[in-house]
């Protein structure tokens, strides 16, 4: 199982923690989204979060996902500069679920407290909690 948290996640308090583990992601989308300083990126990079980065098959998906919630300003407030990582971070789940390359494929779970990023990734099948244990 991999983790891939969400902005209001870090805002929580998981950077403060003082345990490393590897089942934990997050998208650079959502680092740009929250780390207004390079001493807040750095932090990131040293709490051994790992970042992971876009590529065409990710934003290929978030196409899709757009076309059906594109006007969901509960769940894309571009004009705050929040939610773009959340549909991104749907995308990323998706597009991966989709690698035929692959013969056991990550399982993803998102971790946020977005509550309408919940309700979509669920009606997307992507499993979310509130926070990590």
């Amino acid at each position: 199982m991999r983790y891939l948290i969400d902005t209001n996640t870090l805002s929580n308090g998981l950077l403060n923690e003082s345990f490393k583990r590897d089942d934990i992601f997050v998208l650079k989308e959502i680092v740009e989204e929250y780390a207004f300083t390079d001493q807040e990126a750095d932090k990131i990079k040293r709490s051994g979060i790992q970042i992971l980065e876009v590529n065409k098959k990710h934003l290929q998906k978030l196409n899709d996902i757009l076309k059906d919630h594109g006007d969901n300003f509960d769940l894309i407030r571009l004009y705050t500069n929040k939610g773009a990582g959340d549909v991104l971070m749907i995308a990323y789940i998706l597009s991966e679920k989709e690698r035929p390359e692959e013969l056991f494929v990550d399982k993803y779970t998102i971790v946020t407290n977005d509550k309408e990023l919940f309700n979509i990734a669920r009606s997307y099948k992507i499993n979310c909690i509130s926070e990590l244990k």
